[in-house]
Formats: structure tokens, C-alpha cells, sequence
């Protein structure tokens, strides 16, 4: 009888609880020296199609689960779209860029800072940007949000300018998040592909489907 492999340990209690540190030590065994081929040459360039497809199939089973109540395949598919989600911030911590801590502080402090008449002013204060006005000094909250909507202006910006796009133009006024996901879609899939999410994406939701080439 063949002797059975020892693979990479793995915290059965843990995965049993649907405790998240065991499964970001599954993805991280999966990008190990001794994990999977596949998840070991992934990279943030390689997964943009597997974004695109894993929300067009969430998207179908939100519509799936509207429509007849049932939803397991919506629990599957938003599994899926978490592992996308500790997968690519693995391969980030791989390359030194961030953690899953990072992300998960960055969002935590923008929603509070964005709701400031749920946990109060002062706690949103605590979780704004350093270069962001006073709230006690000034009492203008929109300065504070002004600041971050400042960010993400200049990191648009910067995106159009390197697509050779002029800030501010109409074609940047147009350049919206559809936009890239068809440049990404070209790049990424043969026609027959294309065909063949499309057609997938009807069975599920007409409505996707209208936001595909």
C-alpha cells in the first residue's frame, strides 16, 4: 500500500469555526515553497481577469438569490471572491507592499472617519489622514473628507496620464470603472472567451450582462 503524503498542516478546528486566520494560513501555504504551482506564479497583473469573473458570478448570484431565495450558490461564489480578496494581499505582503492588516486598518478607519454621525465626530477625527484639517479647530467636516477626495483625485490623475489620457477631458470624464474592466477583458480573454462569459453571465442576470463587451 502506497504511503500516504504528509501535506501542509492545517487547523482543522480553525477551518471547522470559519475562524479567518485559518484560512489566510491556508492562502499563504497555497503561495509557500511547497504550495501550489498555480498560486505560487500568480500575480497582481495575473489575477485581473479572475477579479472580473468572480464578481460578474457573485453579481449572478445575488440575482439568483433575489430571485428564488435560495442562497448557497451566493454564499460560494462570495467565498470566492474573499479568497481573491486574502490572495492578492498575500502576494502583496509577498512583495513587501502591505499586509492583510494594513488593508483591513485602512478600511475600518475610512468608515468611521465617512460616518461620523454613527461613531461621532471625535472618533472620526482620530481616524483621518495626518495632512487632514482639525475638526476641534475648524468644525467643517468637509474639510477632512475634502482631503481624501483630494487623494483619490491625484491617483486618478496619475492613472490617466500613464493611459495617455488628458485630466479633466472628456475622455477622462468618461474613463470610468467599466472602461478599464473591457481593456482588461481584451487583454486578458480571446473572442471565444468573451462569448462564453457572456453567454454565462445572461443565464444568471440580464443586467451584467449589459456591462459586458
Amino acid at each position: 500500500m502506497e504511503k500516504q503524503k504528509k501535506g501542509a498542516p492545517w487547523d482543522e478546528e480553525g477551518v471547522a469555526a470559519g475562524r479567518f486566520d485559518a484560512f489566510r494560513e491556508i492562502v499563504a501555504a497555497l503561495r509557500s515553497d511547497n504550495g501550489c504551482p498555480w498560486d505560487r506564479e500568480q500575480t497582481l497583473e495575473s489575477l485581473k481577469p479572475c477579479l472580473i469573473d468572480e464578481a460578474v458570478e457573485a453579481l449572478g448570484a445575488v440575482e439568483v438569490c433575489s430571485a428564488t431565495g435560495d442562497s448557497r450558490n451566493l454564499c460560494e461564489e462570495l467565498g470566492d471572491v474573499l479568497l481573491l480578496v486574502v490572495l492578492l494581499t498575500q502576494i502583496a505582503e509577498d512583495e513587501g507592499l502591505f499586509d492583510m492588516e494594513d488593508v483591513i486598518c485602512g478600511i475600518s478607519r475610512k468608515m468611521i472617519r465617512r460616518h461620523p454621525h454613527v461613531f461621532g465626530t471625535e472618533a472620526a477625527a482620530k481616524c483621518m489622514p495626518e495632512k487632514a484639517a482639525e475638526p476641534e479647530k475648524t468644525g467643517e467636516w468637509e474639510r477632512y473628507l475634502a482631503a481624501e477626495r483630494t487623494a483619490d483625485t491625484e491617483r486618478t490623475d496619475s492613472f490617466l496620464s500613464a493611459e495617455g489620457i488628458e485630466s479633466g477631458s472628456d475622455s477622462g470624464e468618461a474613463y470610468d470603472l467599466w472602461t478599464m474592466v473591457k481593456r482588461v477583458e481584451k487583454q486578458c480573454y480571446t473572442e471565444e472567451e468573451l462569448k462564453r462569459q457572456k453567454d454565462a453571465v445572461k443565464a444568471a442576470s440580464a443586467w451584467a450582462a449589459e456591462y459586458l463587451i
